[in-house]
């Protein structure tokens, strides 16, 4: 039920209200799924971010997270 909240109800809340970047942490598959609103006011297509990957944003341009140091 969290999960279909997250990707569902809590998605349409956040890009009802303008927020620029919508983030899922999902501590069982080890991924953070992201939503970048597009020119058009709506989310893209979801990217997901796993493994040893660094996660990063253009909102925040020197935040640099090392999924593999959070999965501990």
């Amino acid at each position: 039920s969290s999960r279909r909240r997250d990707f569902g109800v809590k998605k349409a809340l956040y890009e009802r209200i303008g927020d620029a970047e919508y983030w899922v942490v999902d501590p069982v598959s080890r991924a953070v799924h992201v939503f970048i609103r597009r020119e058009n006011g709506a989310y893209g297509p979801e990217t997901v971010v796993s493994g040893s990957s660094v996660l990063t944003t253009t909102l925040l341009p020197n935040l640099e997270i090392a999924l593999a140091d959070i999965w501990l």
